[in-house]
């Protein structure tokens, strides 16, 4: 009889045993005398076959370093069964019963608790260890239950995960998620679309703060040289206020990165903005002022202005030089926000019809440009003359020469992550 329910339980098939007692005319039992002598009838396997997509989904766990271990009530064998079926199963998983679990200390069971390992015949305060004892050894846990016996194990999880079909009230009401369709692939999407919306999120503040940098640097390189400020508050207002921000929404909604499952999760611990992203931002900001600047000078000395000669703030020569400096300012802003869509692929990889929306934020964004540059009660506004034809043949440029630079330095980078 044991061999032929361990038989059933390594097809995958969760084994009931029936078996019956003649109990006669009495009518009143103790429990314990119920089930004494009870005559053998059979044994029935129930299949309840993995759903669709799950081995997929464990496979992707696996490519982005995320670990699954199971821990079942079912018996062992059934439990080994699943695993293979669902490409959980490897050469180093053991099956850990319950009744093992509990002959091991804490320090013996950490040795056990990794990928694919497989905990079988185990109640909820055994649950509840298991994940005690991963958040001890620095793990970020995840944990899936629907009973109401789950919920230590769900409360004490980083991320509690309730099933929302046969999941009890009590799991739903203390779990973090909810699953609607009960499927395990599910989770692994949303981990999905969590490292996509924090990718994007430094995106953004890679954008807005590189470009911050170039419109801080500008006005530097103008005090420290003796120089009226190349750029004008008002000006700086335009940019942040105005032509960055629907780029900025636009970067919100890129597609995930193609590598983005094949990497490792990141320590909890880490920051959005580390001294690697501040690096590559401050390079970023001093290639723009840098390039903004140097079309400032051209601007003056074109218009006949010599080094040490005082200038007439409101001449058409200083506003149409200012206005040099945003207009090359915003171009170099609009290479910045596709390149940003990549850290790691270069624009001529990632292509650049993939965002529709990036597209569209730039052209309202020209639109703001040449409103502020070329259309006079705006001009007044932010104090602003036309660019002369050399001034444009050097934002062009600056433009060119700033969409080279940062996909060398993303080349760079990438190099030196090899």
């Amino acid at each position: 009889m044991i061999q032929e329910n361990d038989r059933l339980a390594s097809t995958g098939l969760r084994v009931l045993a029936f078996a019956y007692k003649d109990l006669g005319a009495k009518r009143q039992f103790q429990k314990e005398v119920i089930e004494q002598d009870l005559k053998f009838i059979g044994l029935v396997g129930i299949e309840d076959p993995p759903r669709e997509g799950v081995k997929e989904a464990i496979a992707l766990c696996k490519k982005a370093q995320i670990k699954v271990i199971m821990v079942t009530g079912d018996y062992g064998l059934t439990a080994l069964a699943v695993a293979k079926q669902i490409g959980l199963y490897s050469k180093t998983t053991k099956v850990i019963t319950g009744e093992e679990m509990h002959r091991m200390d804490d320090e013996k069971l950490k040795e056990f608790l990794t990928d694919g390992m497989i905990f079988a015949r185990i109640d909820p305060s055994q649950k509840l260890r298991i994940v005690e004892n991963l958040k001890e050894k620095g793990e970020v846990v995840a944990v899936t239950g629907d009973g109401v016996n789950d919920a230590p194990a769900l409360v004490a999880a980083d991320i509690g995960v309730a099933m929302g079909c046969i999941g009890t009230d009590v799991a739903k009401e203390v779990a973090d998620m909810v699953l609607l369709d009960d499927h395990f692939a599910t989770i692994v999407n949303a981990i999905k679309e969590g490292r996509t919306i924090f990718d994007n999120a430094k995106k953004i503040i890679f954008y807005v703060f590189s470009s911050n940098a170039g419109e801080l640097l500008v006005p530097l390189f103008g005090l420290f040289l003796g120089l009226p400020l190349p750029l004008l508050p008002i000006q700086m207002l335009a940019i942040d206020l105005g032509t960055d921000v629907f780029p900025s929404l636009a970067l919100g909604v890129e597609k995930e990165e193609p590598y983005i499952m094949a990497r490792p999760p990141r320590a909890a611990a880490e920051r959005m903005m580390n001294i690697g992203m501040l690096s590559r931002l401050f390079f970023v900001g001093l290639i723009m002022g840098t390039l903004a600047f140097l079309v400032y000078l051209v601007s003056l000395f074109e218009g006949g202005w010599h080094w040490g000669e005082s200038l007439n703030l409101n001449a058409p020569l200083y506003l149409s030089a200012t206005a040099s400096v945003y207009t090359t300012l915003v171009l170099c802003q609009t290479a910045n926000a596709f390149s940003c869509r990549s850290p790691k692929f270069s624009l001529s990889k990632i292509g650049i019809w993939t965002n529709p929306w990036l597209l569209y934020a730039e052209l309202i964004s020209f639109l703001m440009l040449f409103g502020v540059v070329y259309f006079p009660p705006l001009q007044k506004i932010f104090r602003t003359d036309a660019p002369s034809p050399l001034s444009w043949v050097l934002i062009i440029l600056s433009f060119f020469i700033f969409l080279f630079l940062s996909e060398w330095r993303k080349r760079s980078f990438k190099n030196q992550a090899t």
